[in-house]
């Protein structure tokens, strides 16, 4: 099957629905730059990458990258009404991101400033490797709770926040400011959500107490969605280390993990540090649940409108739907997570939310960003009841 190119600085078509409720998404907003590799360059990774070796391109995706690019923008294709928050610098990057977001209709608070540079991410997706990220942190350093001070949160149904571990006061200080922020907006009558970003062990953010900040934070979250490599590397990075020198061609997640022994244990352990719902991503394997008690669930099962006895005490491992092909995972997870937080919010049974995530992920892999290849909520639970093929490759 051809691959479809998509070389346009664009989202996909939104689908607002009545009734969804307004979503604010805060945090790191990024411009991502991906060279579209050649097919005739596709010999091997070491080959495209070779010091002093030119490598012929087919041209390039621009697209609006981090949280706010990606889960913002996919929240807005399945119809809620997104509201960003974020920081950029005073450059052409930063005209050409907030340009992105604005011509997408999603309205913004954007504080650009001269005093850093707006955040890029250069994403080298070559096909048959994982991704490369060369990131560079740039505004979202700056990024605190007082930035949200001016956004009316008066009808705010959803608060999503991601990526604290490129963010520096958001690890600083034993999260000092993450905690803050989640706590005051606690106090507002929303739920809460947080994703992670991986924790490079030699950068400033790999020397915080992650498992102290997310103590700290987690009881103020209703949905924690951290993927499994960074959830290991937080609380376990003796384990993660072990995974890593075991993995393929330097992919961070081994395929002889066990769901009982390997992720479970981590999933309960993040429920103990306080969480309600946590769904950790692995990648093209699937997402693994685990959710609280029905009293630790009480609030967010009010601000659903549903018993909490419907939420309380899940755990399971749910396999992913297999791509038609893959152009690039970049996004996939941040798609997911808005598959799964807007069918919440639409009061869908949970374990159909689950599905529609992993659903989004495996369409959001077939496009070079995380929205363009995303397809509506009823055609995808169609395929999924027309038997669409699962990864089974985790065991039990």
């Amino acid at each position: 099957m051809s691959i479809p190119r998509n070389f346009a600085v664009s989202f996909g078509p939104s689908r607002p629905r009545k009734g969804l409720g307004k979503v604010l998404i805060a945090g790191n907003a990024v411009l991502d730059i991906t060279p579209v590799i050649s097919d005739n360059e596709c010999v091997s990774f070491r080959e495209i990458f070779t010091p002093g070796k030119l490598s012929i391109m087919d041209g390039v995706d621009i697209h609006a990258g981090g949280v706010c690019g990606n889960t913002g923008a996919a929240m807005a294709y399945y119809g809620a009404k997104v509201v960003l928050a974020a920081r950029l610098g005073e450059d052409a990057f930063g005209d050409i991101l907030a340009g992105i977001i604005e011509s997408r209709g999603i309205s913004g608070r954007f504080i650009q400033s001269d005093e850093s540079r707006t955040s890029y991410t250069i994403v080298l997706a070559v096909p048959g490797h994982d991704r490369i990220f060369l990131h560079d942190p740039g505004a979202g350093d700056l990024f605190c709770p007082d930035d949200l001070k001016t956004i009316d949160l008066s009808d705010i149904r959803l608060f999503h926040f991601g990526y604290p571990p490129l963010m520096r006061k958001m690890y600083e200080n034993e999260g000092h400011e993450l905690v803050r922020m989640f706590s005051d907006m606690k106090k507002n009558p929303m739920l809460t959500s947080l994703d992670m970003a991986m924790v490079s062990p030699t950068s400033p953010a790999g020397k915080a107490n992650w498992k102290e900040i997310l103590r700290k934070t987690l009881p103020f979250v209703d949905f924690y969605l951290p993927s499994l490599e960074e959830t290991c590397i937080c609380l376990d990075p003796n384990r993660y280390r072990s995974w890593a020198g075991r993995s393929a061609d330097g992919e961070n997640i081994p395929q002889d993990l066990s769901v009982s022994r390997d992720i479970a244990p981590l999933a309960d352990e993040l429920i103990a540090l306080g969480a309600g719902v946590v769904v950790i991503k692995c990648g093209e394997f699937g997402m693994y649940f685990r959710t609280a008690g029905p009293e630790r669930l009480a609030e967010t099962a009010k601000l659903l409108d549903c018993d909490p006895t419907v939420l309380a005490n899940k755990s399971g491992f749910a396999r992913a739907f297999i791509a038609d092909y893959v152009v690039s995972a970049n996004g996939a997870g941040d798609a997911a997570i808005a598959g799964f937080l807007t069918a919440m919010m639409e009061k869908r049974p949970f374990e159909e939310c689950i599905l529609l995530a992993l659903a989004s992920g495996s369409c959001s892999v077939t496009g070079y960003d995380a929205v363009s290849a995303l397809a509506p909520f009823a055609e995808m639970l169609e395929r999924i009841k027309s038997g669409w093929e699962r990864n089974n490759a985790i065991r039990d």
